[in-house]
């Protein structure tokens, strides 16, 4: 309920009653729970940082596995679906979870340097093998953060549209993050 309202609301907009009157709770019940709408909040976000780690993989090298780009493009997926199915939540930490407070800050930016210490990783090892062209990876991984970020940010957030296809947009992030925007040697 509280993913609901800190949606519709913002944070800052939200109060304990907003949150209470939602859930049809007393406010004694959610202290039981919670210390302050901040601890609500901590909650929420460690969950999903949770969740979001859980869904990144390492790409592992074995003929038993599938393929580097199959793996790749199924983390994009994961995150991909994560972020559609929880997105009350996405939108919060989209529009304002920045500068909440410092402890969410820094688990965010614990979050998008775990990221991006994959994503150096797997460029850099992908050069190495031949399977993609060498890149300055710090620059490249923080640009596609930045990419998927913003896609989501301007479906979930910004239109407020339902994405009809999460294998369609995972295709597409997938599709320019390798692609980028140069013509095929087909096309």
């Amino acid at each position: 309920t509280a993913e609901h309202v800190f949606a519709a609301k913002g944070y800052y907009a939200t109060s304990i009653a907003d949150v209470i009157d939602a859930a049809g709770i007393s406010r004694g019940t959610l202290y039981l729970y919670f210390d302050s709408k901040a601890d609500l909040f901590h909650v929420l976000v460690d969950g999903f940082v949770d969740k979001l780690l859980a869904c990144v993989e390492g790409v592992k090298l074995s003929p038993d596995l599938p393929a580097p780009t199959q793996q790749m493009y199924d983390n994009i997926q994961r995150v991909v679906d994560l972020l559609v199915e929880n997105h009350d939540l996405t939108t919060v930490l989209l529009r304002e979870a920045v500068g909440v407070d410092d402890e969410v800050d820094r688990k965010l930016a614990g979050f998008y340097r775990f990221l991006q210490g994959m994503l150096v990783e797997a460029l850099q090892r992908g050069a190495q093998m031949g399977i993609i062209r060498p890149v300055n990876a710090h620059i490249v991984s923080t640009a596609l953060i930045g990419a998927i970020k913003e896609v989501l940010y301007h479906y979930l957030v910004v239109s407020r549209v339902e994405i009809p296809d999460k294998k369609a947009m995972a295709s597409a992030l997938f599709d320019f993050i390798l692609g980028g925007l140069l013509p095929t040697r087909e096309g």
